[in-house]
């Protein structure tokens, strides 16, 4: 491009301008949106009115603890999220909507009637395939399909309430469906329960009747098993035998028992007797009526031979009776305590006997036991299925004689309760012709604004050049006398800023051939990454300056490296010691096919312009024909000025822009060694 199509005239957006140009366009906007405003009244005018209603009916367990079955009782029935969307299949399904339509006289009236089907209109949409054709339909599919069209049914979420709404152009129907549609509901909820009542009370009864054969059966077969095995039944479902052991073996132990305290007390009252202890201290003698009678006429014959001692003398005769008479008391007792220790051992010897007699009976009953434990296996096996067979009879005649009452009574509670009815609709919910009126203005209005400013956008007449582009654009730099008006040449700091303000571009930089000079590329990418751009550095030119000045060294892999296959692109790309600036070498020379040689390295520039914001490249002197290879259409070529004549310059340009290249600008480099401050 020329050097004043260079200047950023499309950066900035003149936003005081678009705002101007909506106002010159009020008028076209005004009548746009009156228009929009005006129609829509009229076709929302003209469109007959719907009305709607609704009912709501909840989903609930019915039963109570009076009419709920025994095997029920005491658990609540919860009513899932997919119990509560089976009700809704339920409640608009093709039963209850026919149902409906049936009761209402719906297929009768204007609405549902299908007079208008079969039209043109209808039938020339059918031919360029926007419609169907009706031909052929039963007209019950029909009617079920305009039915359901204005039909809504869904669950509350949340809850177990279930609205159905209806939309129609009669009030009246609006009204009269949602209720009828509940009535049905409710209808076939019944029925379904009285329905299923009877087959089970159907089913129920030759069940029974086979259960009562096969309980007789079972429980016959007990009986001749208990026969047959002698097992003779004992109290709280035990045997006999088995209880008869048991009572044995507790006597048997209580008298050994018995035994050995009797033993203990006979071996204590021989001991003491043979000692000639006193038997005062053994509570068999203390506790027998002989001794103690003898002990009383023992104290009071001691009391009268005390009472006589003070006035007798002890060979007096009677103090004498007296004595013989004590001592035949002792002799007495002694011989009562004699017979109370053979009692004892008599007791020992018949306790003896009998737990003998006891521990053969036990011997006896043991092999008794053994026997009837054998045979109760088989007698518990008979009895337990008598036992389930019973209960399954019972538990069936239980159910049968609820069936059978609710049955006899027509009783089937429904698990649902219309908590509220459809009620006349005053006002048509369908069109709103106001909101919708105003809802399409607004939206008329928004659409033109829009228009314009997308009109202004794209003509080009919302850019402005900014202020600091004029100043940063406007003075040029070399002694313009000898420069035709149609160029001019530009600072480093311009173009610079200008590339700054681009934000992202592929540059060239260039000079004439036949006059080399100094490169600048290394100065341009090291402004710009300054001002936090991602710059990268391809250097093609001869005495690759621009690599010496920013790495220190020359020798190094570069783009010919992987162009000819000998390295990758990550392994060629260095960091400029100064700058985040990237670095590319111009390496080896190319080895292989030419052309292939040039499609990799635009293909290779073509992935650097994706990735950074910048991609510099220097070219050194070279001619037009020379950039071709790296070049596009909208690439910016820099030429550089410095040390040439402006004549060659000046042809350079023109051949460039012969090229096609329109965005050309030629600088005048400085001979300063960097210009990083200057941005």
């Amino acid at each position: 491009m020329s050097a004043q199509q260079f200047q950023p005239e499309d950066v900035d957006i003149d936003i005081h301008g678009l705002l101007m140009e909506v106002w010159r366009k009020k008028f076209t906007i005004i009548a746009i949106t009156g228009a929009t405003a005006a129609l829509l009244f009229l076709i929302f005018s003209m469109l007959s009115p719907l009305y709607k209603s609704s009912s709501r009916v909840l989903i609930e367990n019915r039963e109570t603890v009076f009419t709920r079955a025994d095997n029920t009782r005491g658990r609540s029935e919860l009513f899932d999220k997919e119990a509560i969307g089976s009700q809704v299949e339920v409640i608009g399904s093709d039963t209850i909507t026919l149902a409906v339509i049936k009761n209402l006289g719906l297929s009768k009236t204007r609405e549902y009637s299908g007079e208008s089907e079969n039209s043109l209109a209808s039938d020339i949409l059918a031919t360029i395939g926007l419609g169907k054709r009706s031909n052929g339909v039963p007209p019950e599919a029909k009617l079920l399909e305009k039915f359901k069209k204005n039909l809504t049914i869904f669950s509350v979420v949340n809850s177990r309430v279930i609205v159905v709404e209806f939309s129609s152009k009669n009030p009246k129907t609006a009204e009269a469906v949602p209720n009828e549609i509940m009535t049905e509901f409710l209808k076939l909820q019944k029925d379904a329960g009285l329905t299923a009542t009877q087959d089970a009370t159907q089913w129920l009864g030759p069940e029974i009747d086979s259960l009562r054969e096969k309980v007789r059966t079972a429980e016959a077969k007990v009986a001749a098993f208990r026969a047959n095995s002698d097992i003779l039944a004992g109290n709280n479902s035990g045997f006999l035998a088995t209880q008869q052991l048991s009572e044995i073996s507790s006597e048997l132990t209580r008298l050994r028992a018995e035994r050995s305290s009797a033993q203990a007390r006979a071996a204590s009252m021989g001991k003491a007797l043979k000692r000639g202890s006193s038997l005062e201290s053994i509570p068999e003698v203390e506790s027998s009526v002989t001794v103690q009678r003898l002990r009383q006429n023992k104290q009071t014959v001691s009391a009268q031979i005390s009472q006589l001692s003070i006035s007798l003398l002890p060979n007096h005769p009677r103090l004498k009776a007296l004595q013989s008479q004590l001592a035949n008391i002792d002799r007495q007792i002694v011989t009562a305590a004699k017979n109370i220790l053979t009692g004892l051992e008599d007791n020992v010897e018949f306790t003896k006997e009998k737990e003998s007699e006891l521990r053969r009976e036990m011997n006896r009953l043991k092999s008794e036991s053994s026997r009837v434990g054998e045979a109760e296996v088989g007698l518990r096996a008979l009895e337990r299925e008598a036992t389930a067979e019973r209960e399954l009879l019972q538990a069936y005649l239980k159910q049968f004689r609820e069936a059978a009452s609710r049955q006899n009574n027509q009783f089937a509670p429904v698990n649902a309760r219309v908590i509220s009815k459809a009620s006349l609709p005053l006002k048509p919910y369908f069109p709103k012709i106001i909101p919708y009126t105003i809802a399409g203005t607004v939206a008329a209005l928004i659409l033109s604004i829009m228009g314009i400013l997308a009109w202004a956008l794209l003509s080009g007449q919302a850019f402005i050049k900014p202020d600091v582009v004029r100043e940063v654009a406007t003075p040029p730099v070399a002694d313009n006398d000898s420069v035709p008006e149609k160029s001019q040449i530009y600072s480093e700091e311009n173009v610079t800023q200008v590339l700054n303000i681009l934000g992202q571009a592929r540059v060239v930089m260039m000079t004439a051939s036949q006059h080399p000079v100094s490169s600048i590329g290394w100065k341009f990418a090291r402004n710009l990454a300054l001002n936090g751009r991602k710059v990268a550095l391809v250097d093609l030119a001869a005495g690759l300056e621009a690599t010496a000045k920013m790495l220190g060294r020359v020798d190094l892999p570069g783009l010919g490296d992987v162009i000819n296959g000998a390295a990758q692109l990550t392994e060629v790309t260095y960091s400029d010691r100064n700058s985040s600036v990237q670095i590319i070498p111009a390496g080896q020379e190319l080895t292989r096919d030419e052309g292939q040689g040039v499609q990799h390295l635009s293909q290779l520039l073509d992935g650097l312009s994706e990735i950074f914001d910048f991609v510099i490249i220097d070219c050194g002197g070279t001619s037009a024909d020379g950039i071709y290879p790296i070049a596009r259409a909208d690439t910016v070529v820099v030429l550089n000025t410095s040390g040439n004549d402006m004549e060659s310059s000046l042809v350079l340009e023109d051949e460039l822009a012969n090229r096609g290249y329109q965005e050309v600008v030629m600088v005048n480099a400085r001979d300063a060694a960097d210009m990083s401050h200057a941005a």
